[in-house]
């Protein structure tokens, strides 16, 4: 699902996201596969959730308090 941000009512659990490039960009949310156990996989197979940001705007993007995982901007992986 892509959205253009969330209600931010300053209390609720989530994450700030500001895109200072010049073009929009997508923002997803993977969760861990493993949680609680010493190690944490992403699940880059499945994103929890996606984010559409414009060029410079700021949007919020409300995750709940267990969320584990990683943001990645686009969907290409790079190799390290």
């Amino acid at each position: 699902m892509t959205t253009q941000g969330d209600f931010d009512d300053s209390i609720s659990p989530g994450i700030i996201l500001t895109n200072n490039s010049k073009s929009p960009c997508t923002y997803h949310f993977y969760d861990n596969y493993w949680n609680g156990n010493g190690t944490a996989g992403a699940n880059f197979d499945k994103p929890l959730r996606s984010l559409k940001v414009a060029p410079g705007v700021t949007a919020f993007a409300s995750l709940l308090t267990t969320f584990k995982g990683r943001v990645q901007r686009g969907t290409l992986i790079l190799a390290i």
